[in-house]
C-alpha cells in the first residue's frame, strides 16, 4: 500500500505549479494596478461633470436673469 502522505511530487511537477504561481500573482498585480487607474479616471470625469454641471446652473441663471430683464 502506498503512503499518500509521503508521495513526493516531481521536481518538474512542483516547477510548473510555481510558474503558473507567479504568472497569477504578476496577473493579479497588473489587474489591480490597472483598476487603480481606472478609478483615478473615474474620478476625473467625476469632477468635470460636477465642474460641468456647476458651470450650467451658471449660464442657466444668467439667462434667467437676461429673460427677466427684457420683460
Amino acid at each position: 500500500d502506498l503512503d499518500v502522505e509521503n508521495v513526493q511530487p516531481k521536481s518538474s511537477v512542483l516547477s510548473e505549479l510555481q510558474r503558473r504561481v507567479l504568472n497569477a500573482e504578476t496577473a493579479l498585480r497588473e489587474k489591480e494596478n490597472e483598476n487603480a487607474i481606472m478609478r483615478e479616471r473615474v474620478q476625473q470625469y467625476e469632477r468635470r461633470w460636477i465642474e460641468y454641471e456647476a458651470r450650467m446652473r451658471s449660464m442657466e441663471e444668467a439667462w434667467q436673469k437676461q429673460m427677466s430683464s427684457l420683460q
